[in-house]
This record gives C-alpha cells, structure tokens and sequence, in this order.
C-alpha cells in the first residue's frame, strides 16, 4: 500500500479507529440503481482534540462497505464543506442498515480521532426526498460518551 496515491489504495470495511487515508470512495451508483445522495455541508462547536487548540476534521460515511470521505479542513473548529456524494444502495439493505457519518481529527497524533458519530437508518432517508438540518453526534463507541457532541448539518436529499 505505501507509494500508492490514497485513491489507489485498498480499504477494509471495519470503521474501527485506524487511519483513514486509504478509503477509496464508493463507485459511481449504476444507470438505474437507486441512490442516495448526501451533501455534508458543515459542522460547530468541534472540541479542541490537541494540545495546540487546533482540530483538523473530515467526514467518513459509509454504507455498507461502500465509503467516502471528504477534504480535512486544517485547524478549524468550525468547517463548512460543502461537498456531495452519491451512494448506490445495495440490494441487500434492510431496515436495520444504517448510513454512518463519522467526525475525525486528522491531525491526531498517527491515527485519526473520532470526534462523533451520526447513524442514520437508510430506510429513513429513503422515505424522504431530502433531509435537512443540524444533527447532534454521538461520541463514538469506543469514547464511551462524555461531553456535549457537536451538531453536523447534512442535506440527504436527492
């Protein structure tokens, strides 16, 4: 995997706490495969995760072990995006499938710091043609909580 360019590189499904740098993102939805398209628009009130005062976030979302991920926006608490992807849901997805939105710092130390977590079920968003607002995160399973998460506004609709 070293030497190859990010976008080259093999990623592995797990979104356990490893650095992220290798994610590929998700193939194009094929001509008549149904899509979810999600616009992550930005996000407030990052906590500090350094020394320094300073947070470097992006966004991972995944479904299923489809993923993408957006630029790292250096030392800034408050990030705007703005940026779109498209999904294609697979036809394997039930009403317990979820698509998670996952807050990291890449500036952390050698491995990416979640800083919350957004589950969403994909038959929610599905029934709905868009879906706007700011979300709380969650502080992901392995931080156990502990703290005010931060709001993340994401447009899903299509």
């Amino acid at each position: 995997q070293q030497g190859r360019p990010a976008s080259q590189q093999a990623h592995t499904p797990a979104m356990s706490q490893k650095k992220y740098g290798a994610i590929t993102s998700a193939a194009r939805p094929k001509p008549g495969q149904p899509r979810i398209m999600v616009t992550v628009v930005a996000a407030r009130n990052l906590p500090v995760t350094q020394k320094w005062g300073v947070c470097d976030p992006f966004v991972i979302m995944a479904l299923g072990n489809n993923f993408h991920k957006t630029s790292s926006k250096a030392k800034e608490l408050n990030p705007a995006w703005g940026e779109r992807f498209a999904f294609g849901v697979p036809p394997n997805v039930n009403q317990a499938t979820l698509m998670t939105l996952t807050v990291e710092d890449a500036a952390a130390s050698l491995r990416d710091q979640p800083l919350g977590q957004l589950s969403i079920p994909v038959a929610q968003v599905q029934s709905r043609t868009t879906w706007e607002g700011w979300f709380d995160l969650k502080a992901p399973p392995e931080q156990g909580g502990g703290g005010a998460p931060p709001p993340l506004p994401v447009d899903g609709g299509g």
